[in-house]
């Protein structure tokens, strides 16, 4: 995905006629260089975000003035802040990654499925979290994970047990739980699957 943008020169309470005009400030950010002020237009970076996940890698081409060619980075969405009432956007914060270095970042866990337990309605699935940190490199982060469940035995799945895509490493705890089965109010308590030797 590829975003324009110019330079900004534009700030404090000058930002409103800014906005009013269609576009959105913002400021690049990372490792090794100054925050520089950009502005880009409001409807394409409204798309962007509705197409684009937490962590994809967007190639952002800041103009340079006539004649010369445009500054890429490659960046990923880092914050995006809207009005509270009409949740207009009115800022957006692009962190530069690089291509060759690793980094963590956040992913949802999507699960799908649905345990036997919870099939034959002995357990109910509660979920301890959603989301849990990993690294790798930018262009191979994901923005979510999806989680099967449907051979779920365990009254416990934790991030250990989960399988990452290749070239992911997770940071957060290993020991963490994503979900528990709970037994239901007057059915068997739901027991672990026996070990294999």
């Amino acid at each position: 995905m590829e975003l324009a943008a110019q330079p900004r020169t534009v700030v404090g309470k000058k930002l409103t006629a800014l906005r009013r005009e269609g576009l959105t400030p913002g400021n690049v950010f990372g490792k090794g260089m100054a925050s520089t002020p950009v502005q880009l237009s409001t409807t394409v970076l409204e798309k962007a975000i509705m197409h684009a996940g937490t962590n994809d890698v967007i190639s952002l081409k800041v103009s340079a003035g006539p004649g010369a060619p445009a500054i890429t980075h490659d960046v990923i969405l880092r914050h995006v802040e809207r009005a509270p009432l009409t949740r207009q956007v009115l800022h957006a914060d692009f962190f530069r990654v690089s291509a060759t270095t690793a980094m963590e970042a956040d992913v949802r866990a999507i699960f799908v499925g649905e345990p036997p337990s919870v099939a034959n309605k002995t357990a109910a699935l509660v979920a301890a979290q959603t989301a849990f940190r990993v690294s790798g490199l930018p262009a191979l982060l994901p923005s979510s994970i999806t989680i099967d469940l449907s051979e779920l035995t365990a009254l416990q799945l934790r991030l250990k047990d989960i399988s990452l895509p290749e070239g992911i490493t997770l940071v957060s705890d290993p020991e963490a739980v994503l979900v528990n089965l709970v037994g239901m109010r007057g059915a068997a308590t739901p027991t672990a699957a026996p070990a294999t030797t």
